[in-house]
């Protein structure tokens, strides 16, 4: 098919192009071209990065209507995929080991090139296309923190940024936190006057040790990631600190988990003399879909006319969906059918890709259904 054939080429197209996070700005130039040479009206959003400033968030709209349906992607690559080498063979793309491939998330970006495309290649659309493609998602999500809801006519869409094959639906993701424990204790020789120092480590390890951690129940984690402290081994030490997180499909669960975090930290410090300061910071909050919601059900009838079977899962990880829904959008995240991401082994599966790209299309002219 026509439209094959462009999705193809279009998806080797974007993998020749760098786009590590907050570098993205080049591919966002190139991907313009290709929307206004379709027939969209696009724009770009700057993003605030430490980084540089050669990032931007990518907004087009083909104008049919009142409403529109969202379809987003997100343009950076979890790592550089400078001096990228393919490998094809029969319909799976890979990195010849290099690199990684960057089909996370160039494969999502085509998919929804090439079905806004066929679509409109139709004719008659019954809604707006509206796309948006955002920067540094790799780095906690932090271009879609800047989409602004009033910048957006859309208000229901789609994610291409799912694991699993097409027809995957992620309906429920989970709230996820950041925890942050600092321990001041007081220094002493080690071996000369031990008796008058107060160890921060000790707190720590107390603190840490009294608190589960890793798998708690289902829909429920935590992870002690980051520890550090002391200057000398013969130094009792004075400071020390640890960084973690909590999950939990459950925003009382989670806050309930972070509340046992802080009250460790109190006990352990009690008993061993030292002082602590405990801070969390939100890094998204969650959301969960009902399989009879209408834009569940509607999507699941375009993957059932594809003679794709919709599989319904949730996640313990985050995507811009996430940001998304938070922000008063309607969006779920789908899976684009490419397989270990953020490694050189990564691959795409050119059949899914044109899987993808039809329920783009399809879904174009479904959208009127639940909009």
């Amino acid at each position: 098919m026509k439209s094959d054939v462009y999705l193809r080429e279009i998806f080797f197209k974007l993998l020749s192009f760098d786009s590590e996070s907050f570098k993205e700005k080049q591919l966002a130039e190139i991907i313009a071209s290709e929307l206004s040479t379709i027939g969209f009206d696009v724009f770009f959003d700057p993003v605030p990065a430490s980084e540089g400033n050669n990032t931007v968030n990518l907004r087009a709209i083909y104008r049919s209507g009142e409403k529109a349906i969202l379809f987003s992607a997100h343009l950076d690559t979890v790592v550089s995929t400078a001096g990228l080498k393919i490998d094809v063979e029969g319909n799976i793309v890979r990195s010849s080991g290099n690199t990684i491939l960057g089909a996370d998330d160039k494969a999502g970006i085509a998919a929804i090139l090439a079905g806004s495309k066929s679509a409109i290649e139709r004719g008659f659309l019954p809604v707006s296309i509206e796309i948006l493609l955002t920067s540094a998602e790799e780095k906690g999500l932090w271009g879609a923190r800047f989409v602004k809801k009033e910048d957006l006519i859309s208000r229901y869409g789609f994610v291409l940024d799912g694991e699993g094959s097409v027809g995957t639906m992620v309906l429920s993701a989970p709230f996820h936190e950041k925890i942050e424990a600092r321990f001041k204790g007081k220094a002493a020789h080690a071996g000369v006057n031990a008796k008058d120092g107060r160890s921060a480590i000790v707190a720590m390890s107390k603190a840490i040790g009294t608190v589960k951690t890793g798998y708690i129940e289902e829909g429920l984690t935590a992870n002690i990631g980051i520890v550090s402290g002391g200057t000398a081994m013969n130094i009792v030490p004075e400071e020390a600190y640890y960084i973690g997180e909590v999950r939990s499909e459950d925003e009382k669960r989670l806050n309930d988990t972070i509340e046992k975090y802080r009250t460790a930290c109190q006990k352990a410090c009690k008993e061993t003399g030292v002082e602590f300061s405990f801070k969390q910071e939100r890094l998204y909050d969650g959301y969960r879909f009902s399989k009879n919601d209408e834009m569940v059900k509607n999507a699941m009838k375009v993957f059932e006319s594809l003679k794709i079977k919709p599989t319904l899962v949730k996640t313990m990880g985050g995507s811009d969906a996430n940001i998304l829904n938070a922000k008063g959008f309607k969006v779920i995240n789908i899976g684009i059918g490419c397989g270990n991401p953020h490694t050189k082994e990564e691959w795409a599966d050119l059949r899914e890709l044109e899987r993808a790209a039809r329920f783009v299309e399809k879904m174009i002219f479904r959208a009127s259904e639940f909009i």
